[in-house]
């Protein structure tokens, strides 16, 4: 299995998704269904959401509505 992370630069379809605005991504991924998962709360108080689309094997966590992070799976 190949996966890769990252939370600097992920592009996809030409589009940087890190700093991008969740309902920019939504927009961009219009025809991929997704899922909302898990929200998860850190120490220093970021709270990040994570969509997952998984006939894309693409995730991506957000954080006060901007992508912050963005993993590719091979599926």
């Amino acid at each position: 299995m190949v996966s890769i992370f990252s939370h600097d630069h992920f592009c996809f379809k030409n589009e940087n998704l890190i700093g991008m605005k969740v309902t920019d991504l939504l927009e961009l991924m219009s025809s991929a269904e997704h899922d909302d998962g898990e929200t998860t709360e850190y120490d220093d108080g970021e709270i990040q959401t994570v969509y997952e689309f998984d006939e894309l094997g693409l995730q991506v966590w957000k954080s006060n509505g901007v992508i912050v992070g963005a993993a590719y799976r091979e599926i």
